[in-house]
């Protein structure tokens, strides 16, 4: 089952953002904690939705969006690519849901291996078929891309996120995702020279206010629907 989610929703989120924009693409992507708030409440047991958390995602959302909804290409019409990555965020709101509820049967390790074994000959086959090109001559970039992607964001990333995973509740943990494309701009003005405007900053302390507000605990609190956990 995760791996099936796995390769689905990689397959649509680069699909989709063939079909659109990466502006829009970050904005419909950054839908999948509140896919996450919802499928928590009702499917992992004392994850539920509470006015803080909503108040806490709305505020990292709003910090993202402050950013992006500035990018060249945000417009009001819907694209074929919207629909698809809104659908890779509620797969993706989905995968999360199920590995939560059986994380601690197994180790993280195996639940990043597994997919990438059932997903690697699907994509390589894909890539024969659909892409118009593909990489046939090996240099230093491409090999380094490789190391990146696979080393660092794959084994270190995927088994680090799935082991705080077994230890957070999915709703505090996924708040934090919304510091990912702001930290994307951030490095871009210290690497690149990029300006790093007041808006940058002023979503930056909102989507901080946000995370806090999601994660400080308090001694009570009064969830929005009644527990129904399965």
């Amino acid at each position: 089952i995760i791996s099936l989610f796995f390769t689905v929703q990689l397959a649509l989120l680069y699909f989709g953002l063939s079909k659109t924009n990466a502006s829009r693409g970050t904005l419909l992507i950054n839908l999948q904690p509140f896919f996450v708030l919802f499928l928590a409440h009702y499917f992992i047991p004392g994850d539920r939705i509470t006015k803080k958390k909503i108040l806490g995602l709305f505020m990292g959302f709003a910090g993202m969006a402050l950013v992006f909804l500035g990018k060249k290409g945000i417009t009001t019409d819907i694209q074929l690519g919207d629909f698809m990555i809104v659908i890779t965020a509620f797969l993706w709101a989905c995968n999360t849901a199920y590995i939560k509820r059986i994380i601690n049967e197994f180790d993280p390790f195996q639940i990043v291996l597994y997919p990438m074994i059932f997903s690697v000959p699907f994509f390589f086959l894909a890539g024969f078929i659909w892409d118009s090109t593909m990489i046939g001559h090996v240099n230093l970039k491409v090999l380094g891309s490789l190391l990146y992607q696979g080393l660092l964001t794959a084994s270190f990333g995927f088994v680090a996120w799935n082991s705080l995973l077994q230890k957070y509740g999915a709703v505090s943990l996924h708040s934090f995702m919304f510091i990912m494309p702001i930290a994307g701009v951030l490095l871009g003005g210290v690497v690149l020279g990029e300006p790093i405007t007041f808006n940058i900053l002023l979503a930056l302390l909102l989507i901080v206010s946000g995370i806090l507000v999601v994660n400080i605990k308090t001694k009570k609190y009064t969830p929005i629907f009644p527990a129904r956990g399965i």
